[in-house]
């Protein structure tokens, strides 16, 4: 079955029970000639593109038929020269741009299925090309130091630390500097006293 978009445009003129009329005039024309109207779309007045017999301004309409021989459409094109009220008209075969559509869409799905099985392929070329990954060498596992007996920990404790040792000199030395102190100051007194001695003898 062939499908048709037939697109006329009526005078601006024409009241709206005049519109009706010639659309049910051609519509029974179309039936009569053995088409099916599917649809009739009235997109009501619009602006022209260009002006058309002094008309700026055209009243819209649309038949979507469906038939098999296109006798229809060419009995309706010849009443739309000879009608006054049609000022323009045009016929579109939808069929035809379908076909060629999904015929279009056919081969944009052929071409990526072969993009995509082309790049599957080459990727596995690429897998069985590249070198197996060397394994790694076990690293040894450090053993643990066992663990210092209990004698050396008493050995470490009864070692001074350094401060203690530092400070094991120096009071040493404060000893013997008492002492030497001492020792200066007897010896002072001593010499006093026999120095006093000696001052009584000689009084006498």
């Amino acid at each position: 079955m062939r499908r048709y978009e037939v697109v006329f445009v009526l005078a601006p003129t024409l009241g709206e029970e005049e519109v009706k009329t010639q659309i049910e005039t051609f519509s029974t024309v179309a039936q009569e000639k053995g088409a099916e109207v599917l649809e009739v779309e009235e997109l009501g007045k619009r602006r022209l593109a260009y002006p058309i017999e002094k008309f700026t301004d055209g009243i819209y309409v649309i038949f979507y038929l469906e038939e098999e021989a296109g006798i229809a459409v060419a009995e309706l094109e010849r009443r739309f020269r000879v009608v006054d009220a049609v000022i323009r008209f045009l016929t579109i075969r939808v069929d035809e741009a379908l076909v060629r559509a999904e015929k279009f869409k056919k081969r944009r799905e052929a071409r990526k299925e072969r993009r995509a099985a082309a790049r599957q392929k080459k990727a596995a070329a690429a897998e069985a090309e590249a070198p197996a990954p060397e394994a790694k060498a076990e690293e040894p596992v450090a053993e643990a130091k066992p663990e210092e007996p209990a004698e050396a920990e008493a050995e470490a404790e009864e070692k001074p630390s350094k401060p203690e040792a530092e400070a094991a000199p120096g009071k040493e030395e404060a000893e013997t500097a008492e002492k030497a102190e001492k020792a200066e100051k007897a010896e002072k007194a001593e010499k006093a006293e026999k120095s006093e001695k000696a001052a009584a003898k000689a009084e006498e």
